[in-house]
């Protein structure tokens, strides 16, 4: 654990303990209103993500970062990042809990009467070989938690089990397309008319049409303009979709080297292989038909 943050006074670490009034807050927690809200501490007991009466102050899960609070019946509030209550030019710098886009939670939470808990032993490498290699991380495909959390004064916070009983703590698809917040690259998608790729769509793809920043500027295409002219590595005759005339335009390069053949026929998935090949005409036919 960093000494630097383990030594704040109580007096002034509890500057980031709530403070709901003036602040903006918001929860994704428990979508299907089945009780997934809830973590389990041998040392605490029930831990709710998504606690009522406050504002819709629970727990907000978003590709870079988790926000809110969590209540503990026997430790209180459970505050998830410095950004809550705007404290994060206090003694304890700028932290919270962190998500690197695929679900893989680090970094603390503050607890007044249980101190910090950390939510991976990766925040010090060093100490997961007594520890274990414990974290938390959040399932794309089913928005729950897993792992763990570990508090110095608490011990053990487990996100979801069997026993005592089943409980879990499940956040939502907040925009319908399969993926759950948390590992969702484009959670609020940008054009509801817009054909979703056949593929969950990757890390830094700004404009979500499933080909990373990567791909588009190998294809010679925008990465931040999702349809029309110049815009779909797929369409590469630009008329919005991906048909037969982009398949033929691309066996037209077959085998052919990027360059001299032109860079936009080379639409294999990350990163791009430099050759129109195989890869590419697979790409293009899973995508055959899609309205870009």
């Amino acid at each position: 654990m960093n000494t630097r943050l383990w030594a704040i006074p109580l007096a002034l670490a509890g500057l980031a303990i709530i403070a709901f009034a003036g602040v903006v807050l918001a929860e994704n927690i428990d979508p299907f209103n089945n009780g997934s809200q809830y973590a389990w501490s041998e040392n605490t007991g029930w831990l709710n993500a998504e606690p009522a009466n406050c504002g819709n102050c629970g727990v907000q899960v978003t590709n870079t970062k988790l926000t809110g609070y969590i209540w503990g019946e026997n430790i209180g509030w459970i505050n998830l990042s410095c950004q809550n209550n705007n404290t994060c030019a206090g003694p304890g710098g700028n932290w919270g809990v962190t998500n690197n886009g695929s679900g893989a939670l680090s970094g603390y939470a503050w607890a007044e009467n249980a101190g910090w808990i950390s939510f991976s032993c990766q925040n010090h490498p060093s100490t997961c070989a007594g520890t274990g290699n414990y974290g938390a991380t959040i399932s794309g495909s089913t928005g729950v938690f897993n792992g763990y959390a570990w508090g110095e004064n608490i011990g053990w916070i487990s996100f979801s089990d069997t026993s005592p009983v089943a409980y879990q703590v499940q956040t939502s698809d907040d925009d319908a397309d399969g993926v759950f917040a948390g590992s969702d690259n484009c959670p609020n998608w940008p054009n509801p008319a817009q054909t979703l790729p056949p593929w969950p769509v990757p890390a830094n793809d700004p404009d979500c049409d499933g080909f990373s920043t990567a791909v588009e500027n190998s294809a010679g295409t925008s990465p931040t303009t999702h349809c029309g002219a110049n815009a779909w590595p797929a369409d590469i005759n630009n008329d919005g979709f991906s048909d037969i005339s982009d398949v033929s335009a691309l066996t037209g390069v077959f085998g052919r080297a990027v360059p001299p053949a032109p860079a936009r026929y080379n639409i294999a998935p990350d990163p791009p292989d430099g050759f129109v090949d195989i890869s590419d005409v697979s790409r293009m036919t899973g995508l055959f038909g899609l309205h870009c």
